[in-house]
């Protein structure tokens, strides 16, 4: 999953790639940054849709780098956010729950 995001933001986002940690006892975030354009959107808005890129200018072809982040969270019980930052880029990040007995 973070494999697919941090080569998402590579790959479109621009310049370079910063991926923080965060731990709380609710569990970890783990955010992947770029220093691109941002998000579209419609993306923002509706999600990754399968075989639909981001942006019209990339295309229309298959695009399942973020549909395959977002299903991999889910058979973890994790939960991916995408957001684009207040200074330029994009920003996706995983909320992971902390592990039961801990």
């Amino acid at each position: 999953m973070l494999a697919d995001l941090i080569g998402n933001a590579r790959r479109h986002g621009g310049g370079r790639v910063e991926v923080s940690v965060s731990v709380s006892v609710s569990g970890c975030a783990v955010t992947v940054r770029d220093h691109g354009d941002g998000f579209p959107e419609r993306l923002l808005r509706a999600g990754p849709r399968r075989f639909l890129t981001g942006a019209a200018e990339r295309g229309q072809g298959a695009g399942p780098g973020l549909t395959i982040a977002f299903g991999q969270a889910q058979v973890i019980g994790a939960r991916v956010r995408l957001r684009n930052a207040p200074d330029g880029g994009a920003e996706a990040e995983v909320l992971l729950p902390a592990a039961a007995g801990d």
